[in-house]
């Protein structure tokens, strides 16, 4: 994901990431050039807001939360209350 030119993004979930419910852990990783990454908007709607101190660097990330109650373990190949990552 690159930042833009006032080095925000929004980071939309892949389609087929499923729903995460709080809390949520972010992981970003600043890959070119160095900045310092840092999550503005938390998770709503599948998406989120981040921003770093330079325009235009492209960030890693990753976000774990909680699976929804009454998820089934065939829909993830985990339990309700194991964390899923995306």
């Amino acid at each position: 994901m690159w930042t833009d030119a006032r080095g925000y993004a929004t980071v939309r979930l892949p389609a087929g990431a499923g729903t995460l419910e709080p809390p949520f852990e972010y992981e970003l990783r600043d890959l070119d050039p160095q900045s310092s990454a840092r999550v503005t908007a938390e998770l709503k709607n599948g998406q989120f807001t981040i921003a770093t101190d330079e325009p235009h660097v492209k960030v890693g990330w990753r976000i774990r939360g909680r699976c929804p109650a009454g998820q089934s373990e065939s829909d993830n190949g985990s339990s309700p209350a194991d964390q899923r990552r995306v």
